[in-house]
């Protein structure tokens, strides 16, 4: 459907210059048209490329790489100089209001929410196709043990 938009938008502006276009003309004008506009397309998909949830989910499992990511030494090849990093999205930050309004944002609090489940893991498949049950019931088991403990020591302290 962009592609149909953007063709459209391409004949219309071929079409104020019909004078100097021939009918060939203006077909290798609109192929070379789409051609631009879909590696652009192409390039903003992997340009603004972050790390996937699954990446991220391992980054939060442990204290001591949340402690790295969070304390990082300055560097200049980075924005901000790499001191305003939010783990959850895998972003760096140039100034410190950017990262609190970053996190106030809708994008923000959507990664937030798909974090707090449990990543797609290789048992889980295997345990779909029919091997391995015993060995993902146990899992799962253990998983649900780990959270209601964490409920209860968050419902202690409160």
């Amino acid at each position: 459907m962009k592609s149909r938009f953007s063709q459209r938008k391409i004949y219309n502006t071929a079409k104020n210059f019909t004078s100097t276009f021939s009918a060939l003309n203006y077909f290798i004008f609109v192929e070379i048209a789409e051609l631009y506009i879909m590696g652009s397309i192409r390039r903003s998909k992997t340009k603004r490329r972050t790390r996937d949830l699954d990446q991220v989910h391992e980054d939060l499992s442990s204290e001591a790489s949340v402690q790295k990511l969070s304390s990082q030494p300055l560097d200049e090849s980075k924005p901000g100089l790499g001191q305003y990093y939010c783990i959850e999205c895998a972003k760096y930050f140039e100034t410190e209001f950017a990262q609190t309004m970053h996190r106030r944002g809708k994008n923000h609090k959507r990664r937030v929410r798909l974090l707090k489940e449990i990543p797609y893991t290789q048992a889980e498949a295997d345990a779909a196709s029919g091997l391995g049950v015993e060995k993902y019931a146990k899992f799962v088991e253990r998983y649900e043990t780990n959270k209601r403990n964490q409920n209860e020591s968050k419902m202690a302290v409160e």
